[in-house]
């Protein structure tokens, strides 16, 4: 009798404790304290106010603190980071901006094409880069140039008698991208180039003597490049692209320099292919992106291609070129995303060949071009508005060198490179 009457009281304090808890869920101030101007809800204080507070026998006071953040090391702030950012075409609040369509990801600086944004966006994009070769290898070694001078041929027939020892490129792009909506960007973008080459001169048409030094530049606008972004699949923390594009032919292939010749002369001569700016022809571009994303880290990964659809009227084209990338990237303090890249690049010889590009040079020889190189790069990239810069701009930097190269040569090889590229959006 007694246990009925203890499981009939247990079973009535239960009922009386879910009541009170739906009449605080449904009307949620029921519970709290009234503030002295009669309205209920947690009462704001200042830091100060909440530091000298002290806690009352029964009910406690809900007290909302105003002022002063929680005090968090430097280290706890780095691993405890939640970032308020969501990926995709969710908005990104940083005071008074709301900028809709790109998270706090990775997005190499010497890799275009990898971001995108929301509809009705525009983006204004200056990306410079540079880059710098020197020595010559075959296949995976490197060769001395008295080497070449006496046991390749060039394109003539003979001995190579003009061997490059160096070689710097700068490049100065300009582009615009427009979001037609949340799932297609248009990109296109143009620039301006100039190569400098330094060549060694052997005498005669035999033997190993250095004759003397000569060096030939070549600068102009580029080919033009057109691109389609298209999102196929997005989700909170992955992005997948599709990348669609053309290069078209804007820039120069008649560009011509002076060298030395191995009789002692100065002559003036179309440039090699590897020195003119353009390159005549007309290539599809397709690729693919991923892109991920959780708290601070982020990663991605990257396929590119060039695929020539014929020759140029000069009568040869560059050779196909496939580019795959993985990277992953970390968020530090102060909105900076620090990067790292691996990059490989594997390129077809140039087939057939422009008559105009002729003599004992080295870079004459279409079948000097080509081959595998495995790219190391670090990267930076810089929220604008955390240095102080209005409305939503980027500011990214990368560069490395390879630690791998495989080349049909004898030719030059990459030492390295850096690339920058620094965008407002509207």
């Amino acid at each position: 009798m007694s246990l009925s009457r203890g499981v009939v009281v247990s079973i009535g304090r239960v009922m009386t404790m879910t009541a009170v808890g739906c009449v605080l869920f449904v009307f949620p101030g029921a519970g709290q304290a009234a503030s002295p101007d009669g309205t209920t809800g947690p009462k704001a204080v200042s830091h100060v106010a909440a530091a000298k507070s002290v806690t009352s026998v029964g009910a406690p006071e809900v007290i909302r603190v105003e002022g002063a953040p929680e005090r968090m090391s430097w280290l706890s702030r780095l691993f405890d980071h939640k970032s308020t950012e969501d990926f995709g075409d969710a908005p990104v609040t940083r005071g008074d901006y709301i900028h809709h369509g790109l998270g706090r990801v990775a997005a190499p600086a010497g890799l275009p094409g990898a971001r995108m944004m929301a509809a009705g966006h525009v983006s204004l994009m200056f990306m410079p880069s540079f880059m710098g070769m020197q020595d010559n290898m075959v296949g995976d070694s490197t060769v001395s140039p008295a080497t070449i001078a006496t046991h390749y041929d060039s394109v003539t027939g003979s001995k190579v008698r003009v061997v490059p020892h160096g070689m710097n490129a700068s490049m100065y792009m300009f582009g615009v991208m427009y979001a037609v909506n949340n799932w297609l960007n248009i990109d296109v973008m143009s620039g301006w180039t100039r190569k400098y080459m330094d060549m060694t001169t052997f005498k005669g048409m035999v033997g190993s003597k250095v004759l003397g030094m000569s060096g030939g530049a070549t600068s102009g606008f580029n080919d033009t490049q057109v691109d389609a972004i298209v999102r196929f699949y997005q989700d909170r923390h992955t992005h997948l692209h599709l990348n669609f594009g053309l290069s078209l032919p804007s820039g120069s292939t008649t560009g011509a320099i002076t060298m030395l010749s191995p009789k002692g002369k100065d002559m003036t001569t179309r440039a090699p292919y590897g020195m003119q700016i353009g390159t005549g022809e007309v290539f599809a571009t397709p690729g693919l992106t991923y892109l991920g994303t959780t708290g601070r880290w982020s990663w991605g990964a990257a396929f590119r291609s060039r695929i020539p659809f014929a020759r140029n009227n000069h009568g040869y084209a560059w050779g196909a070129r496939y580019q795959e990338s993985v990277w992953g990237g970390y968020l530090l303090p102060g909105d900076m995303i620090l990067s790292l890249r691996v990059n490989y690049v594997r390129q077809d010889r140039i087939s057939g060949k422009d008559p105009l590009i002729n003599g004992v040079g080295e870079p004459m020889n279409p079948l000097y071009y080509g081959g595998q190189r495995l790219q190391l790069l670090g990267g930076l990239d810089i929220d604008g508005h955390s240095i102080g810069l209005p409305g939503y701009s980027h500011f990214a930097i990368e560069g490395g060198k390879p630690v791998y190269q495989n080349l049909y040569g004898p030719q030059l090889a990459q030492g390295w490179q850096i690339a920058a590229r620094i965008s407002q959006l509207f």
